[in-house]
C-alpha cells in the first residue's frame, strides 16, 4: 500500500476491485440474490422531504446518535424527534438535473436543526407538517449557488395496513404489494438513479426473502416496464429496515409508478391468485434518499472475520504523508472541531472541520509542489487520503473511484502539468473553497485515468477490508 501511495503522487488510487453490485428483486425481475441475513436493521430515525418553488427536493434523514454503537434489534422504532449530536444525511434533488449530498451531525434549538457538516451550517425549520424552510447558502458543483428558503413539505400517504396477495406470471411467482409511488414522494427516478427507502411495519408471517422494487405502467394497465429492485432481506415480526433499488431504465412518458414490496419465495400450488399470503400492520416506507454513498461492501475474499468486520462503526484514522511508516492516527490530528468517519445505517458518514493551520500549505498538497499551476498562489490546501482505519489498524474503509477530499481556502483551480501516470493528460481540477471530493475514472482501453471534483459526497461504493 505504501508503494502505491507514494507512486501516485498526487492522487491515491482507490482499490478497484471487480465485484457484483446490488442485485435485482421483485415480480417479473431477472433471479434475485440469496437473502442477507447479516445486514442490521435501521438505527432509530426519521425523515423530512420538502420541495422548494424552483422545483427542488430537499430530503434530510435524522439518525439517533445513541443508536449508532448500540445493538440494533430489528424491532420498528416508533416516531423519533432529532436530538443533540444526531446524524443527519441531506440530499436535494436538483430541478435542473443532478443530486447534492451531504452529511453531518445535528444541534436541536425549539423547532429549529442546525446542520453541520463538511459544508456551510444551515439551519431546517420543522414544523407539524414538516420541514418548512432551510436557511444558508449552498455551493453547488457548477459555482452557482442554492438559498432553499421557504419549502412546501410532501405528505406521504400510509396505508395503515397492506397485504402480500400472491402473483404469478409467465416464467415466476412471488407475494407482493403494489403503492403508487407518487403516494410515498414527489421525486420520480431516471435510469441509473439509485432511490434508497426505508420500511417499516409489523408482518404476520415471515418475509424470508423481501425486497423492493420500482415498475412502471400506462394508465390502463396495458403495459409493464421493470424499472429496478433492491438486494433481499429477512424480515420477521416487527421490523425497520432500509433498501436500495438501482433503476436500470427510464420510466416510460405518461406511465405511472409502483412501489412494490415483495416476497420472493414460492407459492403453494393451492393458493388463488391474489390470495393474501401475508398481512403488515403500522405500515409505513419514506424515501430517504437518492443517489447517496452507496452501501459498504465487505467481501469474503478480502475479510477474514466477516461478522467482526461488519461491527466496526468508527474509521476516524488516516495516514501521515510526513510518517515514512504511514503509522494511522487520528483525523482530528489535523482538523479542527468535528473529525469522525463512521459507517451508519450501512452508509459511511464524514464530519470534517477545517483543516488546522499548520497543515494548510500553499502550492503543495499530499507532499507535492505546485508552485505556479495554482491560479491563485494564496491559495492554501490540505489534502486527506480516503483510506480511513479503525483504532487498532485492523480493518480499511476505502471509496472506490475516489483519490482524495482536498480543502481549499479559496475558490482556484489546481492544475499539474508532469502528472503522467499511466500516459494520463495534465490534470485541471477546480476546486471550490471548503472540501472537495476527487474522484476518478480509467478507460482500459486507453489506459487513462479521469480526474473530476464534487463538493457532494460521491454515491461511490465503500469497501471494508483486511488492513
Amino acid at each position: 500500500m505504501k508503494n502505491v501511495i507514494k507512486a501516485f503522487g498526487i492522487f491515491v488510487l482507490a482499490a478497484m476491485i471487480g465485484v457484483s453490485m446490488t442485485a435485482c428483486g421483485g415480480g417479473g425481475s431477472p433471479s434475485p440474490a440469496p437473502a442477507d441475513t447479516d445486514n442490521p436493521a435501521n438505527p432509530t430515525s426519521t425523515v423530512f422531504e420538502s420541495k422548494d418553488s424552483a422545483g427542488n427536493f430537499y430530503i434530510l434523514e435524522v439518525t439517533s446518535a445513541s443508536a449508532v454503537n448500540a445493538s440494533v434489534s430489528r424491532a420498528a422504532a416508533p416516531a423519533y424527534t432529532p436530538q443533540n449530536n444526531d446524524i443527519f444525511t441531506l440530499t436535494i434533488i436538483l430541478k435542473a438535473g443532478g443530486t447534492w449530498t451531504t452529511s453531518g451531525t445535528v444541534t436541536v434549538a425549539g423547532g429549529s436543526l442546525t446542520l453541520s457538516g463538511m459544508g456551510d451550517q444551515l439551519t431546517v425549520t420543522i414544523t407539524t407538517e414538516g420541514m418548512k424552510n432551510i436557511t444558508g447558502t449552498i455551493t453547488l458543483d457548477n459555482g452557482s449557488t442554492l438559498t432553499p428558503g421557504n419549502l412546501t413539505p410532501s405528505q406521504p400517504v400510509d396505508p395503515a395496513t397492506i397485504t402480500l396477495n400472491v402473483n404469478r406470471w409467465e416464467d415466476g411467482e412471488n407475494w407482493n404489494h403494489g403503492l403508487n409511488l407518487s403516494d410515498v414522494t414527489g421525486v420520480r427516478p431516471k435510469k441509473d438513479d439509485r432511490f434508497r427507502f426505508r420500511v417499516r411495519g409489523t408482518t404476520d408471517k415471515t418475509l424470508e426473502k423481501a425486497s423492493l422494487s420500482l415498475e412502471a405502467y400506462p394508465a390502463d394497465w396495458s403495459d409493464y416496464q421493470w424499472l429496478g429492485g433492491s438486494e433481499e432481506e429477512r424480515l420477521s415480526g416487527a421490523f425497520d429496515y432500509t433498501f436500495e433499488i438501482n433503476v436500470y431504465d427510464e420510466p416510460k412518458n405518461g406511465y405511472f409508478i409502483n412501489l412494490v414490496i415483495n416476497n420472493n419465495v414460492a407459492v403453494p400450488v393451492s393458493a388463488k391468485d391474489w390470495e393474501t399470503m401475508a398481512t403488515i400492520s403500522n405500515f409505513e416506507v419514506r424515501l430517504v434518499g437518492v443517489n447517496l454513498p452507496n452501501n459498504v461492501y465487505y467481501g469474503d475474499e478480502y475479510i477474514k472475520n466477516k461478522s467482526e468486520a461488519k461491527k466496526q462503526t468508527d474509521f476516524s484514522f488516516t495516514f501521515d504523508f510526513n510518517d515514512a511508516d504511514m503509522v494511522p492516527v487520528p483525523i482530528s490530528k489535523f482538523i479542527d472541531g468535528p473529525a469522525s468517519v463512521k459507517i451508519i445505517n450501512r452508509m459511511v458518514i464524514l464530519n470534517l472541520g477545517t483543516p488546522k493551520s499548520e497543515y494548510l500549505e500553499e502550492n503543495k498538497l499530499f507532499g507535492y509542489t505546485y508552485n505556479s499551476n495554482i491560479t491563485e498562489p494564496s491559495t492554501k490546501l490540505f489534502g486527506l487520503p480516503t483510506q480511513f482505519y479503525t483504532s487498532d489498524n485492523k480493518y480499511q474503509l476505502t471509496p472506490w473511484f475516489v483519490s482524495g477530499l482536498v480543502y481549499a481556502s479559496e475558490n482556484t483551480t489546481l492544475t499539474r502539468n508532469d502528472y503522467l501516470y499511466h500516459d494520463n493528460p495534465p490534470i485541471t481540477l477546480p476546486l471550490k473553497k471548503g472540501w472537495n471530493w476527487i474522484t476518478f475514472t480509467y478507460d482500459e482501453a486507453t489506459n487513462i485515468y479521469t480526474h473530476s471534483t464534487t463538493t457532494s459526497q460521491p454515491g461511490n461504493m465503500w469497501q471494508v477490508v483486511d488492513n
